[in-house]
């Protein structure tokens, strides 16, 4: 998981609560990586979740570049992506990006429970999870005699 243009204090309060989900493997670092970093932090950790603070600042045209370019690369590695946004005016005009990455967004009066109920759902539904539940769940042969 990656946060980016997150408050400190919210990061803080939020890696503290996190403690649940560290055998999970599924977050490797919590920060409030500031957008110029955010695709080294990529690049390092492999992040497959990311919650994104849209403001209204990122629409202007000296930042609205680097925040598209940043979604534009996020698209190309299949993240996911959570914005949280405070007007309905962000998401529309990043929508573009977004339609291809985001399956919800957070108002900016989330709670870190709606965080936490997030990341908890990504470790629930993992792939390989899900493989070994089919695969022990499944009989080989099905048999509608015994229906």
């Amino acid at each position: 998981m990656l946060m980016v243009e997150f408050n400190e204090l919210a990061v803080q309060d939020l890696r503290c609560r996190l403690k649940m989900l560290e055998a999970s493997k599924l977050i490797t670092r919590v920060d409030s990586t500031p957008l110029m970093g955010a695709s080294w932090m990529l690049e390092t950790f492999r992040h497959r979740l990311v919650f994104v603070r849209l403001r209204e600042q990122h629409m202007r045209p000296d930042r609205s570049m680097a925040m598209e370019a940043f979604l534009a690369q996020l698209v190309s590695r299949g993240v996911t992506v959570i914005p949280i946004v405070s007007q309905r005016a962000i998401i529309d005009h990043f929508r573009r990006h977004l339609s291809r990455v985001s399956p919800l967004y957070l108002g900016s009066s989330f709670e870190q429970e709606d965080l936490l109920h997030i990341l908890g759902a990504c470790v629930f539904s993992r792939p390989v999870a899900r493989r070994r539940v089919a695969a022990a769940s499944v009989p080989r042969e099905l048999s509608l005699a015994g229906f």
